[in-house]
């Protein structure tokens, strides 16, 4: 992560950039704590970051002074569901993520069998940090990045 601070202008930009590799996809985006909107060139310069990455679909959002991408690779099925980034109720939300312990995390979260077959791991990770905070941590088992703001 890395942020950069325009003390002139009083603009604050954080970047969180999670470099995606041959096992794991990408995470990337830019919160602007004055409230300006992100521009065109920041958010192409992060995307462009990971253009030589194996990347098999990139998803962004962008809604006012917060930025979000995500560049998904399908190399487990539940990644080719993943509805990232998120953004509701005022939560901005993006993962990179593989559970190992996904049927005990979608227990916990009471989910039936049905619904689960439809989850990917994201939006488990972010069900479980909307519902128990930073707590939940100690229970989720796997390879994962995420930002929630």
């Amino acid at each position: 992560m890395s942020a950069k601070i325009y003390e002139k202008e009083c603009i604050v930009e954080c970047y969180v950039i999670g470099k995606g590799t041959k096992d794991m996809s990408a995470i990337w985006g830019a919160i602007n704590l004055k409230g300006d909107s992100i521009g065109k060139e920041t958010q192409n310069m992060l995307r462009m970051a990971f253009d030589k990455c194996v990347i098999d679909r990139y998803e962004e959002s962008s809604n006012g002074n917060v930025y979000m991408g995500c560049g998904i690779q399908y190399f487990v099925p539940a990644a080719e569901k993943e509805k990232l980034p998120l953004a509701e109720e005022n939560i901005y939300f993006t993962a990179d993520v593989v559970l190992d312990n996904r049927e005990e995390l979608l227990k916990k979260l009471e989910i039936t069998e049905k619904h689960a077959d439809n989850m990917a791991d994201g939006e488990i990770l972010y069900a479980m940090y909307k519902r128990y905070g930073k707590s939940c941590l100690n229970d989720i088992l796997g390879a994962y990045t995420f930002v929630w703001y």
